[in-house]
């Protein structure tokens, strides 16, 4: 804690802290989902997205479980992968995506880096050391920003392996593959072209916008 800072301000920045390395580890948890089930079947899919729903006790959200991005990629759309659960299609088009920080999965993932920033700091302290201030970015780290992109794209470059009828061979990581890399990288471009095409078109939206009123007066 800072001792120039109130006990609001310490809470405020201890939040920041933790909800930066809550989002850093669920990220790495997608990323070894997408791993681990690179070569799953859709019914295999289909039987664990099954298990989050009896542990949810509702019909789950895509940002409820770990993988909700890849199934949804797998399926081709989170109401196909509700539907393979015997979810109504009806009900499925409902279902609404809750914000990440509002669900059980974030809040627990939250709860865990707070008691693991607690015994790190009982260690700390147990060992007389000064207190580090927590790093947010240097050598070996990456932004929060950063391991979204990569979760994405690698969710992204094994749907687009799996088309393709690429199987990884056993015992290998798939992301050292050349195919994996050069797919990757494919699906990266391709992902920068879509983000500048997005901010392009949101960009000409609001020129026009601001035309519209102008082009109203001298028409008066």
């Amino acid at each position: 804690m800072n001792p120039n800072r109130t006990y609001e301000e310490n809470m405020a920045a201890l939040k920041k802290v933790l909800t930066q390395r809550t989002y850093t580890a669920l990220s790495h948890r997608n990323i070894e989902f997408v791993l681990k089930y690179q070569n799953a079947s859709l019914q295999e899919l289909a039987a664990y997205l099954r298990r989050r729903q009896a542990e949810l006790r509702h019909i789950p959200g895509r940002t409820e479980i770990i993988g909700g991005d890849f199934i949804e990629l797998r399926f081709r759309g989170w109401v196909n992968a509700l539907e393979a659960i015997g979810v109504s299609r009806e009900l499925a088009a409902k279902r609404s995506t809750p914000a990440l920080e509002k669900t059980a999965l974030f809040q627990a993932e939250f709860n865990t880096q707070r008691e693991l920033d607690k015994a790190a700091k009982a260690e700390a302290k147990k060992q007389n050391k000064a207190k580090e201030k927590p790093q947010i970015q240097g050598k070996g780290r990456r932004f929060r920003a950063d391991l979204l992109l990569d979760e994405k794209i690698t969710g992204r470059t094994m749907y687009a392996l799996e088309l393709q009828g690429f199987k990884c061979p056993q015992n290998k990581n798939v992301r050292k593959t050349q195919e994996f890399k050069a797919e990757y990288q494919r699906q990266l471009t391709k992902f920068r072209q879509e983000q500048a095409a997005e901010k392009e078109a949101k960009r000409a939206a609001r020129q026009a916008e601001r035309q519209e009123p102008a082009a109203e007066e001298s028409a008066q």
